[in-house]
């Protein structure tokens, strides 16, 4: 299984425990590959020692020049490097054909073989349909004719198709021109590149959890991927719904103390606002 990421020095020891609940549910060979711009040799090398140790699978690097997206704005809780993605059919060896993308703010609950074995049936992309009421926004804003907009947390790209769906120079003179379009980032550049050419896939596969959103158990429950989607966030101690617990019960694991520091300020936090409640 070829998987595909794009982090900064915030988000590895995130990758690393995202990395680590693929690894239990897909015990066949990964290889992980990352882009990247910003990351030190010490990081990279301390990620692949991880990646053997825990994740039965090898580690593909690729450094790129962040001066190719400097063009693109960078919003609220979002980084430069999930752009990093667009250029991915370009980046990666022509050998590659088929490429899974995460996100790194994901937990995977169970299996993804029959996800990343599905038959594009001639798509460039399989994705699951974005949880959010703006859909309709944002499907009118961007012109998408098959009126469904995707969330790009959780992406099987079918390379061989992307690199002939279109040129990395027309890809850029399309972005160029439809720059003012793009408001929620790389997210938008992709629903509007490969409208027509996506195959939408069970929502399960990626199941977006919003901090604070009522009633999460028993969807979170029959997901086989966990997306937690907004700027609140499983590891941040103010986190509040059922679906943290899937994100710590993987984090213990990779790294005890950082999960005991969660549980404890998650606790005081809870403990002040009760305080604060019953004043």
């Amino acid at each position: 299984m070829n998987i595909l990421i794009a982090i900064n020095s915030a988000y590895i020891d995130h990758a690393k425990v995202m990395l680590y609940s693929l690894a239990r549910h897909n015990l066949g060979h990964l290889n992980i590959y990352l882009i990247y711009n910003t990351l030190k040799e010490a990081e990279l090398t301390q990620l692949k020692a991880f990646i053997a140790k825990y994740c039965h699978g090898e580690f593909y690097p690729i450094k790129i020049d962040s001066k190719m997206f400097q063009k693109f704005s960078v919003r609220g809780h979002f980084s430069i490097e999930t752009y990093y993605r667009i250029y991915a059919q370009y980046l990666l060896p022509e050998t590659i054909e088929r490429i899974l993308w995460l996100d790194a703010d994901i937990i995977v609950k169970d299996s993804l073989k029959e996800f990343y074995e599905a038959d594009f049936n001639g798509n460039c992309l399989i994705a699951c349909e974005n949880e959010s009421e703006i859909n309709k926004e944002n499907i009118k804003r961007l012109g998408i004719k098959c009126e469904k907009y995707f969330n790009a947390g959780v992406i099987l790209m079918n390379l061989k198709a992307m690199r002939g769906w279109m040129k990395q120079e027309e890809l850029e003179k399309k972005i160029d021109e439809n720059l003012s379009l793009f408001i929620w980032q790389d997210q938008d550049i992709l629903n509007f590149i490969y409208d027509g050419a996506t195959l939408f896939e069970d929502g399960r596969f990626n199941c977006q959890v919003r901090g604070g959103q009522k009633n999460v158990e028993k969807k979170a429950e029959n997901a086989a991927v966990l997306h937690y989607v907004g700027a609140q966030k499983p590891w941040l101690y103010y986190y509040r719904d059922g679906a943290r617990e899937y994100y710590l019960s993987y984090l213990k694991y990779v790294n005890r103390k950082r999960f005991i520091q969660v549980q404890v300020c998650a606790s005081l936090y809870r403990l002040l606002k009760g305080k604060q409640v019953d004043k």
